[in-house]
């Protein structure tokens, strides 16, 4: 039992140094203790005497070795003093790991399903949305706001159906574009088209829609807004634009975690429900930027109706059985599997479910987000399972769509995405270059402010030169 108290302790004090802020891990821990009758281990010699009298003189960032004396030795002044205690500057999240969710509450007790399932919304002034909309959208943009306004409302206009793509810098006039519409061209290019596509929105779509269809081309925008983030900040910045809402419940996001797979489901679950006539919901964070005008996004998703756009990527048969050796692009997967193996007994798969990973950043039908919803509502393993994996959102969407047997394109999810490391580069004049040779991708990210205003004034630019029809006959 020893050696399972040290390794249990070491594991504590991972995430301290990796993880929380001090007094998140204090009720971490008290709770771990009290739910699984195990004691905070004391009187372990450990050579630290000084650090508790540096500690109390300055800020200072806790390492792995103070983490363990703090805990053992110095509990109570510990949780007097949490505060000053600065985090990791790099941290990693070792939560998908135990039993318990960094605010305390065992993941057994923990009822993500109640968001999903009765998830609402709320329009710009703040009024509940009472009843679901007859009106017929083309796409609901379904985006995740954890920090900047500013940049949420600049990706709104460019996304919005007046077919904008303002720019932000100073010096580019966006009332220039002239967005030419994809009916213009198929009237000199019909035969063509009608040869080579297959399916068209009229052969898949029943009258009624498509007759609400050819009256309209809108877009409309459901937002969640992390509760980390003062949401009348958001409302300010966009509060003169039209078809706007705000998604409820609210609650803690973090990278990688459940809890970001449960938001997407929750945007998912209000699309199905507040826009039944609608076509497609796209999922997009807040440094997604398109790279077609509204006009061609609109016709290109009428056109190849009902095609779904996920990337998805087959799981190496190494990451669904017990792990023994794992390599990856962040520096702690040794000591992943070193808490999983010697903390949790090993964990059996439902049979039926056909694994997959990709991009959390899909595009799909609004009859396939009504199944998925219904899919994880009625049978809760699915979510529960990946409550324990690492980077959850980055399967609920494969797993459930080749479970289900949805139609997925071969073109992927229709967004350029190239990582770096850990992380997608950021979109500047070189990476758009790039961007611009892949024509069937929709989207991009990452763009940020300053670092990708010059990328954008370009590429307002060569919309202007793109010939439609060719484009979306190379996609079919």
């Amino acid at each position: 039992m020893n050696a399972f108290y040290n390794s249990f302790i070491i594991f504590l004090c991972e995430i301290i140094v990796y993880t929380f802020q001090c007094n998140k891990m204090i009720e971490l821990t008290k709770r771990y203790a009290e739910y699984q009758r195990l004691p905070i281990l004391q009187n372990i010699n450990i050579t630290r005497q000084r650090f508790w009298e540096e500690f109390l003189n300055r800020n200072i960032t806790m390492t792995y070795d103070d983490a363990k004396y703090l805990i053992q030795n110095k509990y109570n002044q510990l949780c007097s003093f949490s505060g000053r205690i600065n985090p990791y500057p790099e941290p990693f999240d070792y939560e998908q790991y135990i039993p318990i969710h960094s605010h305390g509450t065992l993941k057994t007790e923990q009822d993500f399903f109640k968001y999903i399932e009765f998830a609402s919304l709320k329009d710009i002034h703040g009024q509940n949305v009472e009843k679901p909309f007859n009106e017929t959208y083309i796409l609901i943009y379904a985006l995740t706001v954890y920090k900047n306004p500013v940049q949420i409302r600049r990706m709104i206009l460019a996304m919005s159906h007046k077919g904008q793509h303002p720019s932000i810098s100073k010096h580019f006039d966006h009332s220039t574009i002239k967005n030419s519409t994809i009916q213009n061209s198929f009237q000199q290019n019909a035969t063509i088209l009608n040869s080579t596509i297959h399916k068209s929105i009229t052969q898949t779509m029943n009258p009624t829609k498509r007759d609400k269809i050819n009256n309209t081309k809108k877009v409309a925008f459901i937002l969640y807004v992390d509760i980390k983030m003062n949401i009348q900040s958001v409302i300010e910045e966009l509060q003169d634009l039209n078809d706007i809402y705000f998604v409820e419940p609210r609650f803690n996001v973090f990278w990688g975690h459940i809890t970001q797979a449960v938001s997407q489901l929750v945007l998912l679950s209000s699309a199905a429900i507040y826009f039944p006539n609608s076509l497609y919901v796209s999922f997009h964070s807040e440094s997604d930027y398109p790279l077609q005008s509204t006009e061609y996004i609109l016709e290109f998703l009428e056109l190849f109706y009902p095609i779904n756009y996920v990337g998805v990527r087959n799981l190496e048969p190494y990451t669904v059985r017990r792990l023994r050796k794992m390599h990856c692009r962040y520096p702690h997967c040794e000591q992943h599997i070193k808490c999983l193996q010697k903390l949790f007994p090993k964990r059996y798969e439902k049979p039926g479910l056909n694994y997959g990973k990709g991009s959390n950043w899909p595009t799909i039908t609004i009859e396939s987000a009504r199944t998925i919803r219904n899919f994880v509502l009625n049978d809760h393993y699915l979510l529960n399972y990946l409550d324990y994996a690492a980077h959850p959102d980055e399967n609920i969407f494969q797993v459930t769509f080749r479970t289900l047997n949805l139609s997925i394109s071969k073109h992927g999810n229709i967004r350029y995405i190239v990582f770096e490391g850990a992380h997608p580069f950021t979109i500047d004049e070189k990476r758009l270059e790039d961007a611009l040779k892949y024509e069937c991708k929709l989207w991009a990210r990452k763009f940020l402010p300053d670092k990708s205003d010059e990328a954008i004034r370009i590429l307002h630019e060569r919309i202007k030169t793109i010939n439609i029809t060719e484009r979306l006959l190379k996609c079919a």
